[in-house]
């Protein structure tokens, strides 16, 4: 696993095998910042069930100016770690190791906001709604921001959830991404 493109491109970043972790491809995620290559120089990103942060680091590297990752593993966050350090994001790179649900809430008491929310949870456990309906009302969203989710295609949800609408999906092999906008 490799960054694609930017000032990191080329860097390998280390993954923990087992424990359902699914690293994006590099397919998937050349295709994902290919779309939304718009959406990120200078933008706050935040990447949820970051694993070890390969769409945060990605964004980092293209010209967003900060990353927040949460990870609820521990041993994935200090590879997570690992892999900002080599790639020299570091200083602009958060992690907070708990729950999804759990860092929405910390951020919002924060009154942290992003531009650009990832969402990559395990396949199928229904936790794209559950996120979702946990991100719409929260004060972390901004007007207008993206949320970019990847998923297995037999998963259902909503095409709305609160503020946030369903704007486009594509479909590359068994990932769906879908990307939701702030109405």
């Amino acid at each position: 696993m490799r960054v694609i493109s930017g000032s990191s491109k080329r860097r390998s970043l280390r993954s923990l095998k087992g424990l359902e972790l699914r690293p994006t491809p590099d397919r998937v995620r050349e295709a994902i910042f290919n779309i939304i290559a718009g959406e990120l120089p200078g933008r706050m990103v935040l990447d949820l069930f970051a694993g070890s942060g390969t769409l945060g680091i990605e964004a980092l590297s293209r010209g967003a100016k900060e990353a927040v990752f949460i990870e609820a593993h521990l041993e994935t966050t200090r590879i997570l770690k690992e892999n900002l350090e080599s790639c020299q994001f570091r200083e602009r790179g958060t992690v907070i190791r708990g729950r999804v649900e759990a860092g929405i809430k910390l951020l919002g008491k924060r009154r942290e906001s992003f531009d650009l929310i990832f969402l990559d949870p395990p396949y199928e456990k229904a936790l794209i709604a559950r996120t979702l309906k946990a991100l719409s009302p929260s004060n972390i969203l901004k007007p207008g921001s993206l949320v970019v989710a990847q998923h297995s295609p037999r998963e259902k949800f909503p095409e709305a959830s609160g503020r946030l609408i369903l704007e486009d999906q594509r479909r590359y092999g068994e990932t769906l991404v879908s990307f939701f906008r702030v109405s």
